[in-house]
């Protein structure tokens, strides 16, 4: 939540308080949550595609910007480098994991469901591999190696490079709309996930109570992570040496607490 203030305050609103753009996001996660998985799961049916759609779109404007000698030379320096970079990119699909955990706790799983539930799973996870492994070439082959690095919000300034005349230049605007969306439905996941972990270890009940004090707790969250130079430390912290350990035990945790229960039962 902290992330998408922080954007929109660098990008198109900077003189708005950040507390609004985190109000106006947690309120319509909240909402999703409260309505349930199945109005969760067709928001995300109808904005999904509109965010790739414009993903697709950017990568096709600024094929007249890669260079693609960016790639060369190819294993300069081993196969060593590139296990370390393995090891730092953990992190970012370890989050999935964790909200994708979440989600599937809500889903129905009985047999004949169960086939085309793995189905789906593992299509969502090959898409957004290959999707999140096109930016990232797209990065590079636009930026460089070094700088692709440093860039905090990389697929932001692809999009203020998109031009077209003179009839579409620095759609950045538009382009924060549809990430907008992407990040509800990722926030929306954490919902889920804490919802789950919730429900799982203390037993608590669908009432909006609980629904008000998550969306307290994400909020102060948001709020309390901050911006600027003091968000951008915050979240590498975050990605470098709490997001890895931290999904590995929430899951295996809160996964355990539930088998425990259901053989006790």
């Amino acid at each position: 939540m902290a992330q998408v203030g922080d954007t929109f305050q660098r990008t198109i609103m900077p003189y708005v308080p950040i507390w609004v753009f985190l109000g106006s996001i947690l309120i319509l996660v909240a909402m999703l949550a409260w309505a349930g998985i199945e109005v969760f799961g067709r928001f995300t049916e109808i904005v999904w595609p509109v965010v790739l759609l414009s993903l697709i779109v950017t990568i096709i404007f600024l094929v007249q910007r890669f260079e693609w000698d960016q790639f060369y030379p190819i294993l300069a320096n081993g196969i060593k480098p590139i296990t370390y970079g393995v090891w730092s990119c953990a992190p970012f699909g370890m989050e999935y994991v964790l909200f994708l955990a979440g989600v599937l706790s809500f889903l129905p799983r009985e047999q004949e469901n169960l086939k085309r539930l793995k189905t789906e799973v593992w299509r969502a996870i090959i898409m957004v591999g290959i999707l999140d492994t096109l930016i990232a070439l797209v990065q590079i082959m636009v930026f460089g190696p070094e700088e692709s690095k440093r860039l905090n919000y990389g697929l932001l300034t692809l999009g203020k490079m998109v031009e077209l005349g003179k009839a579409l230049a620095g759609i950045e605007s538009l382009f924060m709309l549809f990430w907008m969306g992407a990040m509800i439905i990722k926030i929306g996941a954490f919902y889920f996930t804490t919802l789950w972990g919730l429900r799982t270890v203390f037993g608590i009940k669908d009432e909006l109570k609980w629904y008000l004090a998550i969306s307290g707790i994400f909020l102060s969250l948001g709020y309390w992570a901050g911006k600027g130079p003091k968000f951008l430390e915050f979240i590498t912290i975050m990605d470098q040496y709490i997001i890895f350990p931290f999904a590995i035990f929430w899951v295996s945790t809160i996964w355990g607490i539930a088998y425990w229960k259901q053989k006790r039962a």
